[in-house]
């Protein structure tokens, strides 16, 4: 994955890496930036974008905290759906979570 900042003429069909809110328009990370997207952005003036551009080898964010998650996933620990990368694990009792490393 190549993650930085290039010219947002040059973002078509990359992933924005940060939030933007310019006005009323508001990007989340994550999107995909379309040639729309684009348009909207330079009549704003804005001239740059922090995108990640995904390659084929590369596992996306959720799919990555998915299988994290899945890792920590018990009858005790809830594991809630991927959401921008992450997981919540969440405990049904009270206590510490003793986590063993597999040999």
């Amino acid at each position: 994955m190549k993650f930085g900042e290039f010219p947002t003429d040059e973002c078509v069909g990359h992933v924005l890496a940060h939030s933007l809110k310019l006005g009323d328009l508001r990007l989340s990370k994550g999107t995909l930036i379309l040639d729309d997207h684009v348009q909207v952005l330079s009549d704003l003036g804005h001239k740059m974008l922090t995108i990640a551009i995904v390659e084929d080898t590369d596992l996306k964010e959720d799919e990555a905290a998915e299988r994290i998650g899945a890792r920590f996933s018990s009858s005790s620990v809830l594991v809630t759906t991927p959401v921008a990368g992450r997981v919540n694990l969440i405990a049904d009792c009270d206590g510490i979570l003793l986590i063993e490393k597999d040999d």
